[in-house]
């Protein structure tokens, strides 16, 4: 998480006090963004955050398989979700002993529903980009690190112009673990915007009930 911008709720002592206690975020040197629907400016939610989200986990967790981002209404059950992303690469990465690489992950965004967005910051027509979650390998996560930057725009549509240029640089990444709406049913639930429906949601998941039983509390 990022400085709180002007006008939050939450004040970074609040941020620090928590991390402290609970040792449960990951405090960046950089800026949340607004959340405001700015669909003419394209700059939405990211003042060029998901950069340092990238270079944080490469820094301090350089060992890991994968690195990934959610929008912080959703609600995910990752005994589902895993398995739906990670399926193909599973089948053929994991018996050989190899760590998990070449992978773009989450959930699939249409490009007819992505490509205005994705022009504005320069990913390749066609290009089958991540949604309000995705992530990468380790491998890309990393290189997304060292030869990124910070850079304004919608997270994921930045996101995915930097696996366009890993694929340029080093070679083709598999984005079956991109999944289509009809394919993460009971995976996650989005947009979650009132914290009781929230709350009701994560229980539903917690006792085996599946997050899509709490659609349309």
């Amino acid at each position: 998480i990022g400085r709180p911008p002007a006008g939050s709720s939450v004040s970074q002592r609040d941020l620090e006090e928590e991390q402290a206690q609970h040792g449960d975020l990951a405090l960046m040197d950089c800026q949340d963004g607004l959340k405001k629907m700015n669909f003419t400016t394209h700059g939405r939610q990211n003042n060029g955050k998901i950069w340092y989200v990238f270079d944080w986990a490469a820094r301090n967790v350089p060992e890991a398989d994968l690195v990934l981002k959610q929008d912080d209404d959703m609600v995910i059950d990752w005994r589902i979700a895993l398995p739906r992303m990670l399926g193909g690469a599973i089948q053929w990465q994991a018996p050989l002993g190899l760590q998990l690489q070449r992978l773009f992950v989450g959930q699939l965004c249409p490009w007819i529903l992505c490509h205005v967005m994705g022009d504005a910051v320069g990913v390749a027509p066609g290009s089958r980009c991540g949604g309000p979650i995705f992530g990468f390998s380790g491998d890309v996560a990393r290189w997304a690190a060292a030869n990124g930057r910070p850079e304004a725009g919608p997270e994921d549509m930045v996101g995915c112009k930097w696996a366009n240029q890993f694929e340029r640089a080093m070679g083709q990444v598999d984005t079956s673990g991109l999944l289509a709406m009809q394919d993460s049913v009971e995976a996650w639930i989005h947009p979650v915007k009132s914290p009781v429906v929230y709350a009701k949601c994560h229980g539903s998941m917690v006792r085996g009930s599946g997050v899509r039983s709490c659609w349309g509390m």
